[in-house]
This record gives structure tokens, sequence and C-alpha cells, in this order.
């Protein structure tokens, strides 16, 4: 123990060893410590690209809106009046002010459903609790699905969008689960999905996001990985929140981290070119990286799963599967032997008492059942056109696949071997367009990734879905509902019926956004607005353009007819409101349309509408507005997520 030792890392050559002295060995490719690198990776694959590069310090709030309970906005102390007001903007993503919050909830509005599932840029974060029930996250809430019956409950008590989510193993706390989000300083929700209480609340040792979450088999220990520049996994005992082990990871992007099903002290991690075989020791969480004989080069691994004892298996860049033993490399799954024709991006180890069982899916679509070994396999399902990010199957000989893709949740199994779509929404990207059908319990939404879809408000099915040329972002139906009309990223807008969504015109008269879009009262006219700072007006009998105007001074963001469809008041981006006699386009003082009798409210600007802003709030941090059909309420949308 008083012993002085000297150490070579990733010596290509060394020095003579002295005579009698033990050799120094020269590492093998991928097995040095200090290097996250180990030589340039063969491939390239879109998806894994655009994972590695993803901002999650952009997406995040400035803070959370949740850390002044019960103070308002306009009688914060920190406020001060005469304070510069920035003009309206729905045009570029900006960084949301935390100055100004929203203090409670309205009581009367209770979240009912949420159509979507945080797939694009998550894995392994869909789970079967021992209640039979389906949790997954979407946006910020922990969502907890009854199959049978369709219906959600809700864990609401993050402050921004869940990344990671891990269910506990040990059958004593089968319902609970713990996620984690993004955020400058992210936390670590422990929570049971029966009663959507919070158990743990781990907060300050990750910044920017938690990627990665697992528990260890007996349930007590919890591990986390997170993302950006001062990214680190870390072990927990969640109960207490007490934090066992910490070690940096750099500038080196992690996907996974997992423990081991058969240990609570060994776990495994894998990201970009590297996986890591942890061994917690006390305090320290001591670790080697997996070498691969020289020569060759490390791939980016994606996804973990387990054999037996000593035995780990790594999804890849590729779509081989790495079986390692120990830390060593023994050999290679490849396509044509059975593995992926691209990114694994994840697996799934149910452990059984004859032997694991391994369950794989990738960019392909494919989902694969493995024995323990990893010599025979099923393909039990192929999504054509769908990624798949997240697999988990249900303990017994009949057990359930849960599968999510970048978009949806589905269920193989329960006697059939056809996908049983649980929940489905718009894939990466904002939501923009959203109209309510004039008479039926429908609506439509219109999104960045190109569709447009049909909804049932009342059963919370997708009826209809139609893609779009374009990223969408607005809509509006016809009067009688038969026609909804939808305005595109790039100055194009489509005519399509309402209830097939089949094409009714596609034209393009201006080069940039639609931000909004509406059919006049008496179903004659359909006016467009664009950012360029023009509206036109179409004839919907013939689809002509009547007239257009123009120099509005900003950005059109929102647009309301008089009952009468005689009059178009029109919000821009400047912060004005503006009303323009129609069909002559000519401009109405305002003061001459003061009891003018309006058909909807979309305007979050004017004397009407003070009451929806906070005290010196900025002028950008009210998004969105609708009135009521009886004209009794306003419903508003902010910058921080509030309703």
């Amino acid at each position: 123990d008083t012993a002085v030792m000297l150490w070579a890392f990733g010596a290509k050559s060394v020095a003579p060893t002295p005579k009698g002295a033990a050799p120094v060995v020269a590492p093998q490719a991928g097995q040095s410590d200090d290097s996250d690198t180990d030589g340039e990776e063969d491939g390239y694959d879109s998806d894994v690209e655009h994972e590695k590069q993803i901002d999650y310090a952009a997406k995040a709030y400035a803070a959370s809106g949740r850390d002044v309970k019960g103070v308002r906005p306009s009688s914060s102390a920190e406020s001060g009046a005469g304070a510069e007001v920035a003009a309206v903007s729905r045009i570029s993503a900006k960084t949301r002010s935390a100055e100004q919050r929203r203090a409670g909830r309205v009581s009367a509005l209770a979240l009912e459903y949420v159509h979507g599932y945080r797939g694009f840029d998550s894995r392994d974060n869909l789970r079967y609790t021992s209640a039979g029930h389906v949790v997954y996250p979407a946006a910020g809430v922990g969502v907890v699905l009854h199959p049978a019956t369709n219906k959600q409950t809700f864990y609401l008590e993050h402050t921004d969008d869940i990344i990671s989510l891990a269910l506990n193993p040990n059958p004593k706390y089968g319902t609970l689960v713990a996620t984690g989000q993004i955020g400058n300083l992210p936390s670590i929700n422990v929570w049971d999905a029966s009663t959507l209480q919070t158990l743990s609340v781990i907060k300050g040792h990750h910044t920017t996001g938690v990627c990665a979450l697992d528990f260890s088999p007996n349930g007590k220990l919890l591990a986390s990985a997170s993302v950006g520049a001062n990214s680190c996994i870390a072990v927990y005992k969640w109960a207490t929140g007490t934090l066992l082990a910490q070690v940096p990871l750099h500038s080196v992007r992690t996907f996974v981290v997992k423990f081991r099903p058969d240990s609570d002290s060994q776990l495994v991690s894998c990201g970009t070119r590297h996986i890591k075989f942890w061994t917690l020791a006390g305090s320290q969480l001591l670790g080697r990286r997996g070498a691969v004989p020289a020569g060759e080069k490390m791939p980016t691994m994606l996804s973990v799963a387990f054999g037996a004892p000593g035995t780990t298996f790594s999804g890849s860049q590729a779509g081989s599967i790495y079986v390692w033993a120990e830390q060593q490399l023994a050999h290679v799954v490849t396509a044509a032997a059975g593995a992926h024709r691209g990114p694994v991006f994840s697996m799934y180890t149910l452990v059984e008492d004859k032997g694991n069982v391994i369950v794989s899916g990738g960019k392909d679509g494919v989902v694969k059942v493995w024995d323990a070994d990893l010599k025979r396999h099923k393909d039990v399902a192929t999504l054509e056109g769908q990624r798949v990010r997240s697999v988990f199957r249900s303990p017994g000989k009949d057990g359930k696949l849960l599968v999510g893709t970048q978009s949806a949740v589905l269920e193989i199994g329960g006697g059939s071997d056809t996908p049983r779509t649980l929940v489905q929404g718009h894939a990466e990207g904002e939501l923009w367009g959203l109209a309510v059908h004039p008479a039926q319990d429908v609506f439509v939404t219109a999104s960045d990734d190109k569709t447009l879809r049909l909804w049932s408000a009342s059963a919370h099915q997708l009826l209809r879905r139609c893609v779009l040329p374009q990223a969408g972002r607005s809509a509006d139906f016809s009067p009688d509902g038969k026609l909804v009309a939808v305005g595109l990223l790039n100055g194009q807008f489509l005519v399509l019926q309402g209830d097939t969504l089949k094409p009714v015109l596609d034209t393009r008269d201006r080069g940039s956004c639609i931000q909004t879009l509406r059919f006049s009262p008496d179903g004659a006219i359909l006016a467009v607005g664009s950012d360029d700072e023009w509206i036109d007006l179409y004839s919907c009998a013939d689809w002509k353009r009547l007239a257009f105007i123009k120099g509005l001074g900003g950005a059109v963001l929102s647009m309301d007819w008089g009952v009468d469809s005689k009059s178009l008041r029109a919000t821009t981006s400047a912060g004005e409101v503006k009303v323009y006699a129609v069909p002559s386009c000519k401009a109405i003082d305002s003061k001459d349309c003061a009891r003018t009798a309006w058909a909807g409210w979309t305007s979050i600007v004017g004397s009407e509408v003070y009451g929806i802003w906070p005290k010196n709030a900025d002028k950008a941090f009210v998004n969105s507005a609708h009135r009521s059909h009886d004209g009794c309420s306003l419903v508003t949308g902010d910058d921080l997520g509030y309703v």
C-alpha cells in the first residue's frame, strides 16, 4: 500500500521494459478512459446525428413558473413600472421569460386527455405497471393510460419537458416511476403511478437535462445520466435523495445507463463511440470502457440488454448487436445474421427462470424477440415507415409487447399479432395549427411534422390524417364545416374537404409563413394573413383572389371577422390592431368600429383584453386567445405553457 505506480495512457508504443519489471501492455482500441473518440466512426445516420445535436438548454424554460407559487406577476416586488415592452413575436424562438408568471390554475379546467408520446429523442420510456397500466411521457406530463377504457390520469409536478422514464423492477414497488426532465437544474421525480403522489424529488446534480434513468434490481437505488457540457452519471438512494456516487462524462453523449438485472452494484452505459462498464464501490463509480480488437473502430452504441451473468448486449448505430463478455467484445451479430438494418434504438431484458428474453427495435421498424444467447430470434412486427424508439415486454409466456415509435404507442399481443394503437400524436416539432369544427365534436391540428390530423374530441381518437408539402402553421374550418383551410410555413395554403381531408385547392401567392387564415361568417371569403405583412382575400366560389391588403407594419398573427362579413380585424407582430372594410379593403378607424359585433375573438391585443396581460409583461408573453361561443369566457396560452 506504499507503492508508487507509473501509468501509460493510450500509448501506441512504450519505452523498453526495465529488466525484471512487468511489461506495460498498450490498450486495445476503445479501452482508453480519457478519450471519447478512439478513432473516427464508420457510417452515418441522420437520426442519430440529429439526436446528438439537440440543444436541450435552448428548449428549457429560463426558470420554472412554479418557483413563485402564490405571487402574482403584477405584484412582484421586482417588477418596475415603465419597463421597455418587447414587440409581439411568434416568428422566431426566444428564451422564455420567467419574470411573468401565472399564479395558480383555473379550477374549472381539468386535463382530460393528451394526444402524443415523446419518442423522437427519447428511448426506453414506455412501461407496463404491475396494475396493467401503461406509463409514458408527453411534453411535461407523466401519462398513465388505462388501456381497457382509454382513460388517462396525469402526473403534473414537472416544470419542463420529460425526456427519460424508468419503472421500478422490484414487485414491492411495482407502480413506482422515475421521470427526468430538461432545465437549468433539472429534477428527477419519483412517483406512484397509482396514486400520482410524489415520493422523492432529486435535484442539483445535473444540468441541461436528465436523458436516462434506471432502478437497481432491489428497487432501492436509482441511476441517472445527463446531457450537456457538464454531463455526468450519478447513483442515488431515491427514497432519501442521497447521492451515493457521481462521475463526470465531460462532453461525451450518453444515451443509456442501466443496472445489470443480477447486480445492484454493476451498471452499463453507452453512447457516442463508447460502451462503459461501471462498478459502484462505496462512494465511487469505477468504470472500464469496452474493448474492441486492435484495428477495429468502436461504433456509437444506442441501447443495452443483458444475457447470462457477465454477458452484455449493445445495439449499434449500424444495426449490429455487439455481444460482450465482461468488457471484452466476444462477437458481433450482424444484419446478415438477423440483426437490424439501421440503428438499434432500444433493447429490453425480460428476466425469466428459463433464461432472459431480449426484445429489440430499431429504425427499420422491426421488433425482434431473441433468446438469452442471441442465437435465435423472431420478427414479431414490422412497422412500415416508422422508427421503433422503445420496446417493453410484460412477463409470462404470452406477455404483451409495448412499442413506442416517434409519435405513437402500440401494443402487440393479447391473442392478435396486429399492432393495436393505444396513443398517437404529432412527431417532432412545434404544433401551431388548431381549429375546431363549428358543429361536430372534432378538431384538426397542423404541425412541423408536415401532417394535418383530424381528431375526435369525445372518443379521443385520430379519425383522418394527410401529409402536407410543408410544415403546417394555421388552420380554420368553414362555417358549415365542409372545408378546412391550412396555412403552411413557406407561404402556401391548402383547402381540403372537412370530413375526408381530400384536397380542393393548393395555391401560393406569398413567400413567407401563413400565420393565420379565416373563413368569413357567410362562407363566401377566405382571408389569408402572412408574415410578409399582407392579407389576401379569396372567393370561396371559384378561389380567385378578390383583393389584398398590404403594408400592415408587421406579420399578421390573427384575424377576426365581423358578424356581417363586411369588416376584418387583424393583429400584427408590431402589437397593433387594424380594421378594414371588405371587400374594399379600406382602413377603418378603431373609433368607428367600437360597436362592431365580432364573430370570434382571437386577438391578444386591444383594450378589450387588457386583463390577460400581467403587469409589465413582454408583449411576446401571451401567444394565443380564443373566445367561447357564448361570448362569456376567454382562454389564453402563454410562453410558460399555461392555459
